[in-house]
């Protein structure tokens, strides 16, 4: 005969636990399938040059005079004044093919006319306009 089994009495330790914590999950946005092969450097051909200053269009249309601009601004290359607009320095700071009338200064004027523009200028200001206009 067998002798009879007998057990210890289980004791367990209380079980506890920490809290659970976890950073957000962010998910990517997907993309579109096939995303676009990038553009080989450096490319083989280069920039195209700047284009040529702006004309005064066809010299058979016949010219209509201006008022003169009575605001007077500086002109200069970057931001070149108008027909019958000042005050210029040169010709660059015209736009297109206007010129800088420089008034008092070798150019034939009676001091208050601006040669195609309307009005007249009692002041030094010097003005783009036509060249074809030119005395």
């Amino acid at each position: 005969t067998s002798a009879p089994v007998t057990s210890a009495p289980v004791t367990s330790a209380p079980i506890t636990s920490a809290p659970v914590t976890s950073a957000p999950i962010t998910l990517s946005p997907i993309t579109p399938v096939p995303t676009i092969p990038p553009t080989p450097l450096p490319t083989s051909d280069p920039t195209p040059a700047p284009t040529p200053r702006p004309t005064l269009g066809d010299p058979s249309i016949p010219y209509v005079p201006v008022n003169l601009v009575n605001t007077v601004r500086v002109c200069t290359a970057q931001e070149p004044c108008n027909l019958c607009e000042g005050d210029c320095n040169r010709n660059t700071d015209c736009f297109g093919d206007l010129v800088c009338f420089q008034k008092g200064r070798g150019s034939a004027s009676d001091g208050n006319n601006v040669p195609g523009c309307i009005g007249t200028d009692l002041s030094r200001t010097d003005w783009c306009i036509d060249p074809r206009n030119l005395p």
